[in-house]
């Protein structure tokens, strides 16, 4: 018996799964080739991994290492599921046979998850976790009577085992869920039982008193309310006080007509409107009151409306709305609306204890059965039993297979000495269930009834939906993005709504070297020759009037114009250079269902020309320049320059209330103290949220928004620095005029773009009399002059000095 948690798995390939061709240029859209299926050998030796005789027989060579089967749960996980009254044979059969009653008793004796509790839950919180399900395909690897629990066990404790299940399941990988998502599905998985009160229109309400504003949304899991009831409108009115606290308000809402509905809050300070558990307004922050709207296609009947608002000091105002067909905008009556109280109750009663005798007995013949070669054990009487004899290596078995279970296999199986990657890669995608929703080499998938199930997000087709094909995806993506995928579950395509497991380091760099030897051989990752030049002309093709690659696929966290397909600036980092540039040339060759257009025709020197030029305005990462098009961040007090820098004067964290920070086209960033004339932070990406500057009381602390920033240690010279005033060149950027006693200089910094990034180039200009500067060293960006670290340079007016930030 197979027992997963794995319940789904999501995209390791980019938009578009073609197949490729040996050599160091990516696919040949003239010949899609397969990798060939298992040998007869391989499938025979992975036979032998699905029916677990590995987890006995040793077969020799690197084959017990290759042909690892996937861990199975802990028995005392599936001690819940053993009714003693009702018989539960299978859990026991496959291989205690006579000794199946007896072995039946002592895994009831391992229930360790003490009395069963009934729980409250919110009106529409199972039609969510049901939505879940379907989306997350979890169908694709449970069956369905590992899709109802209704009959073994209570709320808390399968919330516990849907956020932490490698407690209960060790070596097992789990799609991540957020604690309110596992709260929903657990209420699905347990829907038999249900009990409902009385339902009465208006909204349930929760009242937390807090120690301070918050300006996300807190975790309220552990939080005890200080108030709660029911209300007729969403307001602050039921507030316990007028300062510090959270407000959540939670109704089942019936949707009268099918359609698009627009929900909108206004909101001093924050405010947040989920539907179905997935944000439609959000309006974070500490700030006067600010209306934020968003639209969302529901079906008619119930969901689950959820609305949440937080208040620190000064004004408070909540006020939400909806419209859609045939409601003129309004607040969400009473009447669209319903509360109930309802509850899940469990099994009633305690179920019999099993015989002491049966117990013993049945330590005994699972011990001498191995349980434990597939299952933890946590019974420390099980192991202080003696251990049966080791299993007969498995070439030294004759016959066949007959343990009740265990499908007949010819024990004369031939195991080689070592095992090629390709088997090796097999055996472990089946073994981590990868093919319940992944296909390769025209093996595994999702099901038609699952792929049925699943939610389109964005207007992609069947690449919008599921995951992706994994034939040749070793000479597709990188190594390094394939072991982050395998080990953090990472996901690029935020539009599938199905997750990947993280399955750890090991697994990972195993996985990243097999996919790269069975589909990436001979493959040389060279990539274009990079230039300014060429980067702009990348920029350029991007955007509106070029290529319009913006129309469809987000930048830096950017929507697109239309569908949000996946963002541009992580491709470089995901995918080898040849497969980039044969994919932007031939999309609907190499994938004909693709909805990537053909936008290179010529199939010349040219066309290959554009197609690096992106590929070099993408090697630049966070310092890449957007493209004309990109619409600007959704927060309007995110400052984000795209044509000319922005000069913004804040009061910077460990600075201080003078400073003047300058944001580049090229997303090259850098922060000078006026107080104190000097350079103090570069960065790059984002550039500033500059809330802090205009909301409420200035003066509030901000720091750059970029990830890839770095403080700086400026030059010291003899004597005080002062500003003595500033000019602006006629492309925007500022030019400082500082004094030093009896000397001038000016302060000039650009940003430059180059291989692998950018950097800043900083020109120094004595105008009057002579200054001495010297630059510290630093371990975590380098200052050159000349190539050469900076250190003691000394100024006569009439010279300048070129220092470069490298980081």
């Amino acid at each position: 018996m197979r027992v997963s948690l794995c319940l789904a798995a999501i995209a390791l390939a980019s938009c578009g799964d073609p197949e490729s061709s040996p050599g160091g240029h990516g696919p040949n859209p003239s010949h899609a080739a397969d990798t060939a299926p298992p040998s007869a050998v391989a499938t025979e030796l992975l036979t032998l991994q699905e029916a677990r005789c590995v987890a006995c027989h040793e077969l020799g060579g690197d084959a017990d290492r290759a042909l690892q089967p996937a861990p199975l749960a802990s028995l005392a996980a599936l001690a819940r599921r053993v009714d003693l009254a009702a018989g539960t044979p299978s859990l026991a059969a496959h291989f205690a046979g006579e000794s199946s009653a007896d072995v039946l008793a002592w895994l009831a004796s391992l229930r360790e998850d003490g009395p069963l509790t009934a729980a409250p839950i919110l009106g529409g919180v199972i039609e969510r976790g049901a939505g879940l399900v379907r989306e997350l395909g979890c169908a694709a690897c449970h069956a369905p009577s590992e899709l109802d629990l209704s009959a073994h066990t209570d709320h808390a404790h399968v919330v516990a085992s849907l956020l932490h299940p490698e407690r209960r399941h060790p070596g097992l990988a789990h799609v991540p869920l957020t604690a309110d998502e596992a709260a929903a599905v657990a209420a699905w998985l347990l829907r038999g039982q249900k009990q409902e009160g009385g339902r009465s229109p208006g909204f349930a309400w929760r009242c937390f008193e807090t120690d301070k504003g918050y300006g996300e949304w807190p975790e309220l899991s552990e939080w005890t309310p200080a108030a709660e009831g029911v209300t007729d409108r969403i307001g602050k009115h039921v507030a316990t006080r007028g300062t510090n606290y959270a407000l959540e308000f939670t109704a089942t809402l019936e949707v009268p007509t099918a359609g698009e509905w627009t929900f909108a809050i206004n909101s001093d300070d924050g405010g947040w409107i989920w539907v179905d558990g997935r944000p439609v307004a959000s309006n974070p922050g500490m700030h006067p009151a600010t209306r934020k709207q968003g639209t969302v296609t529901l079906d008619a009947g119930p969901h689950q409306l959820r609305v949440g608002f937080t208040q620190g000091g000064g004004g408070h105002v909540l006020d939400v709305s909806w419209q859609g067909p045939g409601v003129a905008e309004q607040p969400i009556p009473a009447s669209a609306v319903w509360t109930s109280s309802m509850q899940l109750v469990p099994p009633a009663g305690p179920r019999p204890a099993p015989a002491a005798d049966a117990v013993e007995r049945g330590r005994e013949a699972a011990r001498a059965s191995r349980c434990d070669r597939c299952h933890a054990v946590a019974d420390p009487a099980f192991h202080e039993l003696p251990a049966p004899a080791a299993a007969a290596p498995w070439r030294e078995l004759d016959g066949t297979c007959t343990v009740a279970g265990v499908p007949a296999i010819a024990a004369g199986v031939e195991v080689p000495e070592q095992v090629d990657a390709a088997t090796a890669l097999h055996a472990s995608l089946v073994a981590d269930g990868c093919l319940a929703c992944h296909r390769r080499d025209g093996m595994g998938g999702l099901s038609a009834a699952v792929s049925a199930q699943l939610v389109e997000v964005e207007d992609l087709g069947e690449e919008g939906m599921v995951p992706p094909d994994l034939t040749q995806v070793g000479r597709r993506l990188r190594p390094e993005w394939l072991e982050r995928v395998v080990r953090d579950g990472h996901k690029s395509r935020d539009y599938v709504r199905m997750r990947m497991p993280a399955f750890g380091a090991d697994k990972a760099a195993r996985y990243a070297r097999w996919f790269a030897e069975v589909d990436a051989a001979g493959v040389v990752d060279e990539e274009p020759p990079f230039s300014a030049e060429a980067a702009e002309l990348g920029r350029k093709l991007a955007g509106t009037g070029g290529r319009n690659c913006i129309s469809c696929h987000r930048m830096a966290g950017r929507d697109s114009l239309g569908p949000q397909g996946m963002d541009l600036a992580a491709q470089h980092e995901r995918l080898r250079p040849g497969w980039f540039r044969e994919w932007l040339l031939h999309p609907t060759t190499l994938r004909p269902e693709t909805r990537m257009p053909s936008l290179w025709l010529r199939g010349d020197a040219r066309d290959r020309e554009e197609g690096d030029a992106i590929r070099s305005w993408l090697s630049l990462g966070e310092a890449a320049p957007l493209p004309m098009g990109v619409t600007a961040d959704g927060s309007a007090m995110v400052l984000d320059p795209v044509d000319r820098p922005i000069l913004h004067g804040a009061f910077l964290k460990d600075v201080s209330a003078r400073t003047l920070m300058v944001g580049t086209p090229e997303r090259t960033h850098y922060a000078f103290d006026l107080v104190d004339p000097r350079l103090v932070w570069i960065w790059r990406g984002q550039f500033v949220d500059a809330t802090g500057t205009w909301v409420g009381r200035a003066g509030k602390l901000i720091t750059p928004l970029g990830g890839d920033s770095q403080v700086v240690q400026d030059f010291t010279v003899e004597g005080r620095r002062r500003i003595v005033g500033q000019r602006r060149t006629d492309d925007g950027y500022p030019v400082l005029r500082v004094a030093v006693g009896d000397a001038r200089y000016e302060d000039e910094v650009r940003p430059r773009l180059a291989a692998g990034g950018s950097e800043l180039v900083r020109t120094l200009r004595c105008t009057e009399g002579s200054v001495v500067l010297q630059f510290p060293q630093s371990e975590s960006y380098r200052a050159t002059v000349g190539g050469e670290p900076a250190g003691r340079h000394q100024l006569a007016a009439g010279q300048q000095l070129e220092v470069v930030y490298q980081w």
